[in-house]
């Protein structure tokens, strides 16, 4: 990941993008949808995808937000 390559601040501001995003959702919030549109950014695909939740969680664990 980023932060491994010694650029904690941009992972940290690529994660509270992600974070955002996750937030945005298409019907509700914090919905970690399955991917995002290239160009609008807009959430797309099936709502409530747990790999996504999980992968989001694992950043903030490898970047020390979270315990």
């Amino acid at each position: 990941s980023i932060h491994k390559l010694g650029l904690r601040d941009i992972a940290l501001q690529e994660l509270y993008k992600l974070a955002e995003l996750n937030k945005l959702g298409i019907f509700n919030e914090w919905e970690f949808n399955e991917w995002a549109h290239g160009i609008t950014g807009k959430p797309m695909g099936k709502s409530f995808q747990a790999w996504s939740a999980a992968e989001y969680i694992l950043a903030c664990h490898a970047l020390k937000i979270i315990d």
